[in-house]
């Protein structure tokens, strides 16, 4: 990612609602790039923290924003992947071989804190840590080879294996395993899904809720389906056909008010459609973003996107 873009706020994705998209136009759109920020163009993730600051994950570390200023957290020497933030506003950090969280120092700056000592020995040695999911059990730290929990009431819990990537719906952590497709993690180990079988050799890029129960699951290839719990059935859109040419990105996804779904794509925008499957908006380069490959989404408190 070359840019950090604020998209719109809830304020203006309102306001397309009502009016169907039907009105043409830009977006409000704020993009900063690294002579704004002063770090290395790529950036992963985003989180907001309990003060409301913004924290991005950079490959000099982690960037912070307070709407004006920019600075720079150091990891050690690590490249920084991700950042989350937990139902608190405490922010975890995910690096190639290390993990951790911020917390203040006695002037108010943030500093990185590890976690590495409280692993056993065996499960030091990692790579990146691409994904970070919050849940009410714990913050989960997602490897290739190993996911961590951690939560300072539980400590932390390890899990091996060959994992792609993961993502957490309702509080429950499926994963996509290279082995055995899409499974639920718990304390017990990996679980089959029914029917997630068939994602051992097609990549799942985002699961999203649809309604009270289901998830929508998008793939690499662009194609959706829906999950009712006992099988997935295949989703048709208006966007399919810019999904199939544009290619979903992984990490760039979200659910947005009033059942819309936000698809981030490595060559096309953003697109926007809704629970019935109706194309609501693409946006891209002609509307306002800097670059058309989008590779993480995130909404902030004040429904910016």
């Amino acid at each position: 990612m070359l840019a950090i873009t604020l998209l719109f706020s809830t304020s203006v994705l309102g306001q397309a609602l009502r009016t169907g998209y039907s009105e043409a136009g830009h977006f409000l759109t704020q993009t900063f790039g690294p002579g704004d920020y002063g770090a290395d163009p790529y950036v992963w993730y985003a989180a907001q923290g309990s003060g409301g600051l913004m924290y991005f994950a950079n490959l000099k570390g982690v960037l912070e924003f307070d709407g004006i200023r920019w600075q720079t957290i150091p990891v050690g020497q690590a490249v920084v992947r991700s950042v989350a933030a937990d139902a608190e506003g405490q922010i975890y950090v995910g690096a190639n071989g290390d993990l951790g969280y911020l917390a203040p120092e006695a002037d108010g700056r943030m500093i990185f804190v590890s976690l590495r000592e409280e692993m056993a020995l065996e499960d030091r040695t990692f790579k990146d840590v691409w994904q970070l999911l919050s849940t009410s059990h714990g913050l989960y730290f997602c490897t290739e080879t190993h996911i961590f929990r951690w939560s300072p009431a539980t400590g932390l819990h390890t899990w091996r294996g060959n994992f792609h990537k993961a993502f957490a719906l309702r509080d429950t952590v499926y994963v996509r395993h290279w082995e055995q497709g899409l499974v639920r993690l718990d304390e017990d180990g990996l679980h089959p899904v029914p029917g997630g079988e068939r994602f051992i050799r097609t990549a799942v890029t985002a699961m999203l809720p649809y309604g009270p129960a289901r998830m929508l699951v998008a793939t690499d290839g662009g194609a959706l389906f829906l999950y009712d719990g006992t099988g997935f059935t295949s989703f048709v859109t208006e966007a399919d056909a810019f999904l199939r040419a544009n290619l979903p990105a992984y990490y760039a996804f979200a659910s947005l008010p009033q059942g819309v779904y936000a698809l981030g794509t490595r060559h096309g925008g953003v697109v926007l459609f809704d629970r019935a499957g109706r194309l609501l908006r693409i946006v891209d380069e002609t509307t306002g973003l800097r670059n058309n490959k989008v590779y993480f989404i995130q909404e902030d408190h004040q429904g910016g996107l």
